[in-house]
């Protein structure tokens, strides 16, 4: 009986050791804020990349002046050569930004592509507090099989994953 529950014990360990060792945090300074600014620069280019390709219409709804939200489309399809009013839109991403009576300024930026959300992004007084990045390496690429996956998680406390692998960076005084 001592025998089983040792051994089972030792198989156990044997298995979860290789997800106990990728749990562990890259604190590595250089190699953290590479990673940091490359997760960064990839939402950035991103959000430019689909501006490129996109139109957009601006609102700013009942609340005049304290929230605005920009929309970015593409049109359909048009094989019966509708008027461009008349032909549906297709959104792709959408920012708001809010003015608060305490003089902050919350942006929210939600990205979607093939009805997938690749970017998602929040902002107070522009720097960044949470982004979520989920995409391709082609970014219009509908086969998954032959498009590398780029993603990553980020928040302000110092932590994100990139690729898949957790980095910390070290909190500033």
């Amino acid at each position: 009986m001592q025998k089983t529950t040792a051994l089972l014990i030792v198989a156990t360990a044997f298995f979860l050791r290789p997800l106990a060792t990728q749990a562990q945090a890259v604190t590595d300074v250089p190699k953290a804020t590479a990673a940091r600014d490359s997760l960064l620069q990839m939402a950035a280019s991103t959000r430019q990349e689909l501006s490129q390709t996109t139109k957009f219409e601006i609102s700013a709804p009942r609340m005049g002046l304290r929230r605005h939200v920009v929309q970015g489309y593409t049109l359909a399809a048009n094989p019966n050569k509708l008027p461009a009013d008349r032909v549906k839109r297709l959104y792709v991403w959408k920012q708001t930004t809010r003015y608060l009576r305490n003089g902050q300024i919350k942006e929210k930026y939600v990205a979607q592509v093939n009805n997938q959300k690749i970017l998602q992004e929040r902002r107070l007084n522009g720097t960044t507090t949470w982004m979520k990045l989920a995409r391709g390496l082609d970014l219009f690429n509908k086969n998954p099989a032959t498009n590398k996956y780029i993603g990553g998680i980020y928040t302000r406390d110092g932590y994100f994953i990139w690729n898949g692998q957790l980095y910390a960076l070290p909190k500033t005084l």
